[in-house]
């Protein structure tokens, strides 16, 4: 729908939504509309809806028109592939919280996580529980990694191919990249927040902020630089070798402009 517009309206004296594109009646009536999704080209739209004569009433995707089967409940929007072409959501079966699944192009997989797909929309990453022992698993094209206690950030490089998420082990924080672990740092505190991965823009380097100590430093790949008191800002490219990042020392703030000697 490309330089469209889509929003849900109620008729005069009426309960039910309707879905308007540019003006036309293209969905309805409903009891209730959800999130409106766009593809990034904007050449599709999804919602969620439940339907006006329901009982009991139950939640639906609708994809380009094409109504989905009904669901206990559909967690927050639907949400597009980078190309437009594949589409996934959360959903619920039942009440029950093992009623979870994953709906990806319209099929159904084990609970967990809002997937992320891979900026060449060919792989998919989400988080999922783990009983044994309890925490949280990053499962990636339907394989799953390790356990942890905590897991956060997953990404994929710019090039698909690889994919990194910080994660925490008992009370130590490290980065996770293709399934390998990097470097354990002890947690100075529970504000201490798990790292962050930023890949560089060739894919080729993976970066991110580690607690050393009550201070902090950005570590390219597994090399430590400048220690700080605090870094205070996201880690940002400005080129395909350099980055920059602003830092605080008791002396003052600064900023940091750095560039990636090795290849």
């Amino acid at each position: 729908m490309p330089n469209g517009v889509a929003y849900r309206a109620q008729k005069a004296g009426k309960e039910a939504f309707f879905l308007l594109i540019n003006g036309r009646e293209m969905g309805g009536p409903y009891r209730q509309i959800g999130f409106l999704s766009f593809s990034h080209d904007g050449g599709r739209i999804a919602y969620t809806m439940t339907e006006d004569a329901c009982s009991p009433c139950y939640q639906r995707a609708v994809v380009d028109g094409a109504v989905g089967p009904p669901y206990f409940a559909i967690g927050r929007a639907i949400i597009f592939s980078p190309d437009g072409t594949r589409w996934a959501h959360q959903a619920m079966k039942g009440p029950d919280p093992s009623d979870g699944v994953v709906v990806v192009d319209g099929r159904e997989y084990a609970r967990g996580s809002e997937p992320v797909f891979s900026p060449d929309s060919r792989r998919l990453g989400l988080l999922r529980v783990s009983r044994t022992p309890f925490g949280l698993v990053a499962v990636v094209d339907g394989q799953e990694g390790r356990p942890y206690k905590l897991i956060r950030e997953f990404v994929f490089s710019p090039d698909s191919r690889h994919f990194a998420y910080g994660a925490q082990r008992g009370e130590n924080l490290l980065l996770v990249v293709d399934g390998s672990e990097r470097k354990e740092y002890p947690r100075a505190a529970d504000s201490t927040p798990l790292v962050i991965p930023t890949f560089s823009p060739d894919s080729r380097h993976v970066l991110y902020i580690a607690p050393i100590g009550n201070s902090q430093a950005v570590v390219v790949d597994e090399n430590e630089g400048i220690v700080y008191d605090m870094i205070m800002s996201k880690i940002v490219f400005d080129s395909a070798t350099r980055f920059h990042y602003v830092a605080r020392k008791s002396d003052g703030f600064y900023l940091k402009e750095r560039r990636l000697l090795f290849g």
